[in-house]
C-alpha cells in the first residue's frame, strides 16, 4: 500500500477516471485500424460512408451539414432532397419515378426551357445591333471618345486648343474662394478655387505660364471637397522645411465653419484634412481667410492664420515649429478690435514684420496692424487709407509683397471697384490707389481676390459673366499692368 505523502508536493497530478466503458466478452471482433499514409506524400480521397437501401445521408440538403446543400456540386438541375412526405405510399410512387425514362436534357436545362431561353437571348442580340447602327449615325464622331481627366484625387488636365476637351467637373463655381501660391525657388504658380461639385481644386502653371491665354491649366489636383453647393474661402501659404522640403498648404471652412488645413510635399499627395482648433468658428459668409508663414528662426518660424470669426472679430490662430517635432501645436491668440469679420483680410511678411490688412468696421478705411518679430512682442495698430479710398462693406482684400519694402494691397473699395494700395516703410501712410487695373475692376461684391509675388503682383479673380474664367492680371512696381485669361474645366 502506498505510503501516506503529501502530493500536493508532486505538481500536477493526472486525474483518475473510474466511469471508462466495461469491456463485454462476446462474438464482435473489433476492426484492424486502417492503414493511414500521411497526405502530404500521397492524398488521400475522402469516401463518405454510403447509404444503406433507402436511408437518406443525415443533414443532406439542409442545416445538417452547416451550409453545404446538393445544388453547390456545379449541377443547376440538381435539387435538395427533403424528408419523405409520402406517408403509406412511399415505396409504389418511388417505384413509378423509376420506371419513368428521363427526360432529355440541354446544356442541363429541360428541352422547352433551353428553347425559350435561346429565343431570348436571340431577339436581345437584334435589338442590340439595331440599336449600335442606329447610335452610330446619330452621334457625332467628337463623342465617341474623351479626353477628359477623371475627377478622382489628381489628374493632368487636358491643354488642347478645344476647351470641350477639358473637364467640366473641374469648373470653378460662381463666386468661389480662391488663393494664388508663387513658392520661392520654384518656377510654377498655383491657383485655389472651388468647383461646382464642391471640391477644393489646385492648378499648377509650370514655368509661370498663367501668362498665358489658355483653354485650360496644364495640371489640375482635386485636393478634396466640402461638398456640393458649399463654399468657402481660401488660404494658401508655401514654406521650406529641413532645408529642401517644399510645403504647400492651404486653409479652408469645413461645412461647419470651423477651420480645416490640408498640406502635401513636392508632387506627393495632399494630406488628410484637421482642423487647427475646434472651438473657433467662423462667420457665415465672410469674406476673411488668410495666412502667412515664415521659417526664420529667431523671427517668424511658424504659421499664422487670420479668419472673420463668429465672435465678429478678426481672428488670429497660430503654430510655431519649433514648439514640437511632432503634430503641431495649434493656439487661439489675438482677436483686433473694431475690425470687420464679415469683409476680406489678407497678410504678409516683410523684413520680420507681419503687416494684416482689414477693414476698419466703425471707419471702412483699409486698417493695417503690425508685428514686429525682433523687437517688438506685441501687435500695433499700423498705417490707414485715406477716408476717400475705404474698403466696401463685404470687399475683399488680397495682399502680397515684393519681399523688400512694399506691399500691395488689393481690395474692392466703397466705389465698388477693384483697387490697388501700396504700402512701403515703416510709419508710413497707405497710399491712394496707384492704379484702377481695368481687367479686375469688373468682378462686382461677393466675388474674392487672391494675389501672389512672381515678378510683379499678380491678381486672380473671377470673370462674374462667365464664372469658369479665372482673370490674371499682372502689375509691376510702377503700376503697368498686363492682363490675361485661363479657362477652368469645360467650355465657358
Amino acid at each position: 500500500m502506498a505510503s501516506n505523502v503529501n502530493r500536493d508536493a508532486e505538481g500536477l497530478q493526472a486525474v483518475e477516471q473510474n466511469n471508462y466503458p466495461e469491456v463485454v466478452p462476446g462474438q464482435q471482433q473489433l476492426r484492424n485500424p486502417l492503414e493511414r499514409q500521411s497526405s502530404l506524400s500521397r492524398p488521400e480521397a475522402y469516401s463518405p460512408p454510403q447509404p444503406q437501401g433507402n436511408e437518406k445521408p443525415n443533414g443532406y440538403g439542409h442545416d445538417g451539414y452547416g451550409s453545404y446543400t446538393a445544388v453547390s456540386q456545379g449541377h443547376s438541375d440538381h435539387q435538395s432532397l427533403a424528408p419523405p412526405q409520402y406517408g403509406q405510399d412511399y415505396p409504389s410512387k418511388q417505384l413509378e419515378s423509376q420506371e419513368k425514362p428521363a427526360e432529355r436534357r440541354i446544356l442541363g436545362m429541360r428541352k422547352k426551357v433551353f428553347i425559350w431561353v435561346a429565343a431570348i437571348v436571340a431577339i436581345i442580340v437584334v435589338l442590340a445591333v439595331v440599336l449600335g447602327a442606329v447610335l452610330g449615325t446619330v452621334l457625332p464622331d467628337d463623342d465617341k471618345s474623351s479626353n477628359n481627366p477623371q475627377n478622382s484625387g489628381s489628374g493632368s488636365a487636358n491643354n488642347s486648343s478645344s476647351s470641350n476637351a477639358t473637364n467640366s467637373a473641374f469648373l470653378a463655381k460662381d463666386k468661389t474662394g480662391m488663393a494664388m501660391l508663387s513658392p520661392a525657388g520654384q518656377s510654377s504658380q498655383f491657383a485655389y478655387y472651388v468647383d461646382d461639385s464642391g471640391a477644393i481644386i489646385e492648378v499648377e502653371y509650370p514655368n509661370g505660364n498663367w501668362n498665358q491665354n489658355q483653354d485650360a491649366p496644364p495640371k489640375t489636383t482635386n485636393i478634396t471637397s466640402i461638398g456640393s453647393g458649399s463654399d468657402t474661402p481660401i488660404a494658401a501659404i508655401a514654406y521650406t522645411l529641413q532645408g529642401d522640403t517644399h510645403y504647400r498648404q492651404i486653409f479652408y471652412f469645413d461645412n461647419n465653419g470651423v477651420v480645416s488645413t490640408a498640406n502635401t510635399t513636392g508632387n506627393g499627395n495632399w494630406s488628410t484634412p484637421y482642423q487647427p482648433v475646434t472651438d473657433q468658428s467662423s462667420l457665415p459668409s465672410t469674406m476673411s481667410l488668410a495666412a502667412c508663414a515664415d521659417t526664420t528662426s529667431n523671427a517668424l518660424n511658424g504659421i499664422r492664420v487670420y479668419f472673420g470669426s463668429s465672435n465678429n472679430l478678426i481672428q488670429e490662430i497660430g503654430m510655431d515649429f519649433s514648439e514640437s517635432s511632432g503634430d503641431p501645436i495649434w493656439h487661439v491668440w489675438a482677436n483686433f478690435p473694431g475690425s470687420d469679420a464679415s469683409a476680406g483680410v489678407g497678410c504678409a511678411i516683410i523684413n520680420n514684420h507681419n503687416h494684416m490688412y482689414l477693414r476698419n468696421s466703425s471707419t471702412s478705411r483699409l486698417q493695417q496692424w503690425t508685428w514686429d518679430y525682433i523687437n517688438v512682442s506685441t501687435w500695433m495698430i499700423g498705417a490707414n487709407s485715406s477716408a476717400d479710398n475705404g474698403v466696401a462693406e463685404g470687399g475683399s482684400i488680397a495682399v502680397t509683397s515684393d519681399g523688400q519694402n512694399t506691399d500691395y494691397i488689393f481690395y474692392q473699395d466703397t466705389a465698388k471697384q477693384t483697387a490697388l494700395a501700396e504700402y512701403s516703410g515703416s510709419g508710413a501712410a497707405i497710399a491712394d490707389p496707384m492704379t484702377t487695373v481695368e481687367s479686375i475692376s469688373a468682378a462686382p461684391l461677393g466675388y474674392s481676390l487672391a494675389a501672389t509675388w512672381a515678378n510683379g503682383a499678380v491678381v486672380m479673380n473671377q470673370n462674374s459673366t462667365t464664372p469658369g474664367d479665372l482673370l490674371f492680371s499682372s502689375v509691376s512696381r510702377n503700376g503697368d499692368a498686363q492682363s490675361y485669361t485661363t479657362q477652368t474645366g469645360g467650355s465657358s
